[in-house]
């Protein structure tokens, strides 16, 4: 017997393909189809809504929209949304509203505060990275504070770890 194909390259997508996912111990990988709900999926994909790369409004097992696809591990990762996101211009606008995980300090593409952990505000084309996206932030009078993950007053008498530079402003 050869393997029923489920992908792209199935020769009769229209009828050919619609009880791949639901085989016995076989269920599909990423962009795989036609799924009917996650179990059909393996590992942590979910199946998705008429999103396969075909045109016959088939679904696909997919990962959450907050999730990126790891090929090596097969399964969904949190999305990065930091300057080390391998696509920084298409790749992070939606990080930020992932829900329960909003963005750290210097993470973006965020759209207001609500996007940003603990008492973060969410900046103005401020990233890392040069596609004009927003970051989370602290107000000009304060600093970040890795240990706490939130913005602290900033330090201005002879307290201030560097007097040189650090309290200028």
């Amino acid at each position: 017997c050869v393997p029923q194909v489920c992908d792209a390259t199935h020769p009769d997508l229209e009828a050919g393909n619609d009880a791949c996912c639901n085989r016995p111990g076989l269920p599909c990988h990423f962009g795989e189809g036609d799924c009917d709900n996650a179990n059909h999926c393996i590992n942590n994909l979910r199946c998705g809504y008429k999103n396969c790369d075909w045109n016959d409004k088939d679904d696909c097992c997919e990962c959450a929209d907050w999730e990126v696809y790891d090929n090596e591990t097969e399964t969904c990762l949190p999305q990065v949304c930091d300057a080390t996101h391998p696509n920084l211009e298409a790749g992070n606008d939606a990080c930020c509203n992932r829900p329960g995980l909003p963005c750290h300090f210097g993470e973006g593409d965020c759209d207001n505060a609500n996007h940003c952990i603990n008492n973060l505000r969410c900046g103005y084309k401020n990233c890392g990275w040069n596609d004009k996206d927003d970051c989370c932030e602290c107000a000009d009078w304060e600093v970040y504070d890795n240990e706490t993950e939130t913005c602290l007053p900033q330090v201005c008498d002879a307290t201030h770890p560097n007097l040189e530079a650090g309290n200028d402003a």
